[in-house]
């Protein structure tokens, strides 16, 4: 993405100090293209420093036998996934992928050719199921 001139270019996990005096003008003019370099930004830092903490944190809490809730409805365990709503209970053995799309994040039944469960991703964390079901099943 270029950015306007003045604006610097950024990258994941530099420390950004914003002197707004006298650029006033030109945030306002500038509003949309600094909002979406900001939520790139943001995006970009949440995936690179974020996610893989968070997913290391849970894959340690499974192994160690706990039963983790990610995406406010899907639960995960040693056992395989289970969703209240809808009511689901999916053995390890009968996982077969996850996959993102149409906002959601898609659960997948081995040999089923429909998803059994989506979660939005609009739900806290839904964004690291994928890679938490794959890191758990290696």
């Amino acid at each position: 993405m270029e950015l306007a001139e003045g604006l610097p270019e950024l990258t994941v996990c530099d420390l950004v100090v914003l002197d707004v005096e006298g650029v006033e003008d030109r945030l306002v003019e500038e509003a949309p293209l600094l909002v979406a370099a900001e939520w790139t930004f943001l995006v970009n830092l949440a995936q690179q420093c974020l996610e893989p903490r968070l997913r290391a944190r849970l894959v340690d809490r499974v192994r160690r036998g706990e039963t983790v809730l990610v995406g406010g409805a899907l639960r995960v365990s040693r056992h395989g996934i289970g969703c209240l709503k809808p009511a689901l209970s999916l053995p390890w053995h009968s996982y077969g992928g996850a996959t993102v799309s149409d906002g959601a994040v898609w659960i997948h039944q081995a040999g089923a050719g429909k998803p059994v469960v989506a979660v939005p991703l609009s739900n806290p964390n839904a964004g690291l199921i994928p890679a938490l079901l794959v890191a758990l099943r290696s």
